[in-house]
């Protein structure tokens, strides 16, 4: 069996939710686990464990140690999570868009933020604050400097998303069939635009399953997949 979560949007400031997750490890043993960004709500760098995020290492190293591989592709508000969180975690990084099979099922695996391409600005934030040079310049600052601009980042966006909660922010159907038409997949899974569902779609006459997993607001979202197939479920 392989798990698939994403948008957990761990922060210190909601500690059930922070329970909700450590308990979620405890009680699953898949044979691998995938995240699919957005562990956290946000991340300022590497050098910035504290307590909080420290708990979150710990639970994920039990978990690569003991009981599976863990693998994460990083979201819009964790993309600086980086090497040294990888080795404190044992995680494995993957790249922004991944192709696996998984019980027979060529699969592609993103956060999702790449299908919102009617969202014209934030593709273009996307792009700079993936950029070297602004990492860099981010990292160089001091951890109080940068988790000031992180929280006023993150007012902005919440500000935007209410304002913009809509079509623009969801993923753009001809660009889903791009990707998988370059990717020849089977079926899609993705999270970030917090609207869970599973749907066929029809591509050049051949079924593709497309999964979207919701953010764990009400319910702890993933994916589980074995020999009986992908289902999209609504934990507690």
């Amino acid at each position: 069996m392989i798990i698939l979560i994403s948008d957990i949007h761990l922060t210190c400031d909601d500690k059930a939710l922070h329970q909700r997750f450590l308990s979620f490890l405890d009680k699953h043993r898949p044979a691998a686990l995938y995240i699919l960004g957005d562990l956290l709500d946000f991340w300022i760098g590497d050098d910035a464990l504290d307590s909080y995020t420290q708990t979150v290492v710990d639970a994920l190293r039990r978990m690569t140690s003991s009981i599976c591989p863990v693998n994460f592709i990083s979201g819009n508000r964790d993309f600086l999570i980086g090497k040294e969180f990888a080795n404190y975690t044992g995680i494995n990084l993957l790249s922004d868009c991944y192709v696996t099979e998984m019980y027979g099922k060529k699969t592609l695996l993103l956060h999702g933020d790449l299908l919102c391409t009617d969202d014209i600005a934030y593709m273009h934030v996307r792009k700079q604050l993936r950029s070297k040079e602004w990492q860099q310049d981010f990292l160089g600052k001091d951890i109080k400097t940068r988790y000031n601009i992180a929280m006023q980042a993150r007012r902005q966006s919440q500000i935007y998303g209410a304002d913009n909660y809509g079509k623009i922010t969801d993923a753009n159907p001809n660009t889903i069939t791009k990707f998988i038409q370059a990717y020849q997949v089977e079926q899609i899974i993705y999270g970030h635009t917090h609207r869970p569902k599973a749907q066929y779609t029809i591509i050049a006459g051949t079924p593709v399953l497309q999964v979207v997993l919701g953010a764990w607001h009400k319910y702890s979202w993933y994916v589980q997949i074995n020999e009986q197939g992908t289902q999209l479920i609504a934990g507690y």
